[in-house]
């Protein structure tokens, strides 16, 4: 894992082939690309997706955590808002620090999921492009003075824990509750995944608003964790660097599984 994730490379998390990095701290680093790109999304065949939901490399994505092991008290959501561009998306994330987060009167499941469909509302209520286009729901500030927002998978990196939510930007998809994420072996040009211990709790939403008529959303933690509880930290500086391979499963009208590939090169989509 690394303080920022690359289009290939980002914290504790990577899409259908993303790469994903953990940091220490905040957010990471989180630049703005300067063109947006289409993230490919390819089609999976039943026993191929099956393959990838049992790797023995990986503990279960869609399974709990042992609270006695490591507790989840984030301080930050996570928001990747995936929007159909043919038979791909457009993608674009940011990071929000949960009001109160210390007290779990305020930073409870269905506080969490309030603040990111809120965050989602104003968003497409005013068809916005970038979540810093908001007036009410801002994405946090980094030392640089700028947000924590970039479009695609650029740099999509985490150094505290998260609980990130996948906004698929269509109403026409469906979800399978028990595999909507899958963890991969091989990052780009082959070079070996980290194995997840950090990922947990993946589940599809019951959306609570008018979100619900525009898409379907998951949920996911990264507790930011070994399977131990040791914390992953300095993420640029491991040797080698803790880097996840993340698919994003859905079902659209064809019935076919498909996933969602940010990374690419993993033998399910083309380079971006």
């Amino acid at each position: 894992m690394n303080d920022g994730v690359s289009r290939r490379n980002f914290v504790a998390l990577a899409g259908a082939g993303t790469a994903v990095a953990a940091c220490g701290g905040g957010p990471g680093p989180i630049s703005r690309a300067s063109t947006p790109r289409v993230v490919p999304s390819t089609v999976l065949t039943e026993d191929k997706l099956s393959r990838l939901s049992d790797s023995r490399r990986h503990l279960n994505p869609h399974s709990n955590r042992d609270d006695n092991v490591d507790r989840f008290v984030p301080q930050f959501i996570a928001i990747v808002h995936l929007k159909r561009s043919g038979s791909d998306f457009t993608s674009v994330h940011g990071h929000f620090e949960i009001p109160n987060w210390q007290d779990s009167q305020s930073n409870n499941p269905h506080v969490r999921l309030a603040l990111a469909e809120s965050i989602m509302n104003e968003k497409l209520a005013n068809n916005y492009h970038l979540f810093s286009e908001n007036s009410k729901y801002l994405p946090i500030m980094k030392s640089d003075g700028t947000y924590a927002e970039q479009e695609n998978f650029y740099k999509f990196g985490f150094n505290a824990q998260h609980e990130i939510f996948f906004f698929i930007h269509d109403n026409t998809i469906s979800l399978r509750n028990n595999n909507v994420i899958v963890f991969k072996d091989e990052l780009h040009f082959g070079q070996k995944a980290s194995a997840n211990e950090s990922f947990f709790g993946a589940k599809v939403t019951n959306l609570q608003t008018n979100l619900k008529n525009e898409g379907k959303m998951i949920r996911l933690r990264n507790y930011l964790t070994k399977l131990d509880g040791a914390r992953l930290v300095s993420i640029f500086n491991a040797d080698p660097p803790i880097i996840y391979a993340i698919g994003i499963v859905y079902i659209p009208s064809t019935n076919q599984p498909t996933i969602i590939d940010p990374d690419m090169g993993n033998g399910d989509g083309n380079e971006p």
